[in-house]
């Protein structure tokens, strides 16, 4: 099993020229240009350089007050204490085993997703994956994962886009986590209509079929950490959730930016 995850591992040399590049990019801006919040663009004190926020977008995206499902991240009740009783959860069905994500989408952190969809971005992206890396590993203290994959993106889009996020998010996760990141496993094999343009009842045929797996991927009795940037209906996750526990993955989770709200 380890040693399949290390073939996987391994990225073809014209991306890893690619996020060399990316990094040198960056690294080069962050020499001319003073350190700023990856949100604000606040300048940075000398101890705030290093998390890449300012104090009060720390706070804001680290700690907010939401009362959240472990199973499928989604906003509970106020007065729901018991997170199996969640009314998502009860009306739609999930193939993963758990969420992790720093809230629901809607105010800043809505800002950020939709502002990570750009490559110009890269900086936030990263500094968001680093936020999530840390609650993951408060919150699967008792379940660390053994690999990291991040939700594939068709070609196409990656070219049109300048950045797969997902990607970025999962290679971030992966260093603070200090496991392997694999981001080839899982591909694209159709190009399908945009999922926040259909209806909930269409999103899950528009993916029937539309990913598929290595068969060379062998994920016996791995648990998993399913990446992606946000988590409308599921049904995305669900079809890459599916395709893992073909491989033999044993317990996947979700680790998402935002969970979307359901529909009122």
């Amino acid at each position: 099993m380890l040693g399949s995850l290390r073939r996987a591992a391994s990225t073809p040399w014209w991306h890893r020229s690619y996020r060399a590049w990316q990094h040198c990019r960056e690294a080069s801006l962050q020499l001319i240009f003073p350190p700023a919040c990856a949100f604000c663009q606040a300048a940075l004190q000398q101890a705030e350089s290093d998390t890449r926020w300012c104090d009060a977008c720390y706070q804001e995206f680290s700690a907010r007050p939401e009362h959240l499902c472990t199973r499928c991240g989604s906003l509970l009740p106020n007065l729901l204490t018991d997170p199996t009783q969640c009314p998502r959860c009860r009306r739609e069905s999930v193939r993963w085993d758990r969420m992790v994500t720093l809230g629901s989408y809607r105010g800043p952190l809505q800002t950020a997703v939709v502002r990570m969809k750009h490559a110009n971005e890269q900086g936030l992206a990263t500094a968001v994956g680093i936020l999530l890396a840390d609650k993951a590993r408060r919150e699967l203290i008792d379940h660390v994962p053994d690999a990291v994959v991040p939700m594939p993106m068709h070609w196409m889009r990656r070219i049109m886009r300048g950045i797969n996020t997902p990607e970025v998010l999962a290679e971030t996760m992966a260093f603070q986590l200090s496991i392997p990141c694999v981001p080839h496993i899982l591909t694209v094999c159709k190009r399908t209509r945009k999922q926040s343009l259909l209806p909930p009842t269409e999103r899950r045929k528009n993916l029937h079929h539309a990913l598929a797996i290595r068969p060379d991927c062998d994920l016996s009795g791995c648990h998993v950490l399913l990446i992606d940037d946000i988590v409308t209906t599921g049904a995305s996750a669900n079809e890459a959730v599916r395709n893992l526990r073909q491989a033999g993955a044993s317990q996947v989770t979700v680790a998402a930016v935002a969970r979307a709200l359901p529909p009122s």
